[in-house]
């Protein structure tokens, strides 16, 4: 009989799929077809990071394997999709592989990060028009037409990037801009390798799994709607949402909250999707309350205004220490607690009152990050916060 690891004790369980990119529709389907139904029996150390501002956000896989295992992990592993379960078979992390390392013998091999790889790409720069007078004469800020490199985007979907080429030669004759567009995606459509060779060691053959939310692929492509409009913040996060240009996030909307505060539709600035969604994020509601965004299940995307009740308390002197539900005392396994929930410290300064709001008690912990290590380990971090940044992002626009 095998002897279980720590993390498969546990019962947890861990699943990875080669995703199915159709780049025509486009649809990115995560579970394209099965690569491993059962990895927990090879896992040697499991770790994931929760975000309130972000969602699923990353995670950590070492295995132990023979040699011909790590080498097909280094050659196909990037972006596979990994799903991991609960005891319940309840999904508590889902993201992509965004970096792979082996180690075999004597060689340390790493293959990526996944989001270094640009496979779609324009230059920004200012255009010299002419080079022979003095000072050189210049035009106003250009943008070079997006290149794709097909291959590259069939294997990973659109990773896009917007390079700032400065001021750059454009005299109808020498064109600069174009070329380090196209130098630029021929360098960089490709995952990154590099080996090192230790010839005082040669351990066993492990394999190190850096993992990633799907949220970050919002910081891998552009977002513009030249439509003058103002808009409802929770509509315009829903307008981002859908223009995703790989068919990656679920266009299920039901889990952004309403919030009627206004803002610009308009974006042609060659920004991020990240980037938008974290202003419109950032900006609260007319009474400044906070929102956050994460991405989860099934890549929907939740968008919601704090809570005002607590959903966990904690017992700072119980040497269990367990996280329970508020109220009930329920034990809350490790690996289902989730942040932008309040969690109560209940043998924290006792004999305070209630306060009227959660964030004026210092006994009420509004959670930012949780971060779980098998077999049983969870931190979690968090803070008081106020409404102040909310109302600064407001005011600056």
């Amino acid at each position: 009989m095998t002897t279980p690891s720590n993390f498969q004790a546990t019962g947890i369980s861990v699943q990875v799929w080669k995703p199915s990119i159709d780049t025509v529709v486009p649809l990115y389907t995560p579970r394209g077809s099965v690569v491993s139904a059962s990895l927990e029996d090879r896992i040697d150390s499991y770790g994931h990071e929760i975000l309130a501002d972000g969602g699923w956000w990353s995670a950590s896989i070492t295995m132990s394997l023979p040699v011909q295992e790590t080498e097909d992990w280094f050659e196909n592993g990037l972006n596979r999709h990994v799903e991991v379960y609960n005891p319940s078979f309840v999904l508590v992390w889902a993201g992509f592989v965004n970096q792979v390392t082996i180690s075999a013998g004597t060689l340390t091999a790493v293959r990526g990060p996944l989001l270094d790889v640009t496979n779609r790409v324009v230059v920004v720069y200012t255009p010299i028009l002419d080079a022979t007078t003095a000072p050189p004469l210049e035009g106003s800020e250009t943008v070079t037409a997006l290149t794709t490199d097909a291959t590259s985007r069939a294997a990973f979907g659109i990773l896009e990037d917007v390079v700032s080429g400065g001021k750059l030669l454009d005299d109808g004759t020498t064109d600069d801009a174009t070329q380090l567009r196209d130098v630029y995606i021929a360098e960089n459509k490709d995952p990154q390798t590099s080996e090192d060779l230790d010839f005082s060691s040669g351990g066993t053959a492990t394999v190190q799994l850096d993992l990633l939310g799907y949220v970050h692929r919002f910081s891998k492509w552009i977002y513009e709607d030249v439509t003058a409009a103002t808009v409802q913040i929770d509509t315009k996060i829903g307008l981002v949402i859908t223009a995703d240009p790989n068919g990656m996030f679920s266009t299920d909307l039901s889990q952004i909250g309403t919030n009627a505060a206004l803002t610009s539709r308009y974006e042609n600035d060659n920004r991020m999707a990240w980037d938008v969604l974290g202003e419109e994020v950032s900006l609260g509601d007319v009474a400044n309350n906070r929102y956050t965004l994460g991405v989860y299940s099934g890549q929907r995307v939740t968008y919601a205004a704090t809570p005002t009740t607590a959903t966990y308390q904690h017992d700072i002197l119980d040497q269990s220490m367990r996280v329970e539900t508020y109220g009930d005392a329920a034990t809350v396994d490790p690996w289902d607690v989730l942040p932008a929930r309040w969690m109560f410290l209940y043998s924290f300064l006792p004999g305070r009152g209630q306060p009227a709001a959660l964030r004026s008690d210092p006994r009420f912990l509004f959670i930012e990050s949780v971060r779980f290590s098998s077999p049983n380990a969870v931190q979690v971090s968090g803070q008081k916060f106020s409404r102040i940044p909310q109302m600064l992002a407001r005011l600056s626009r």
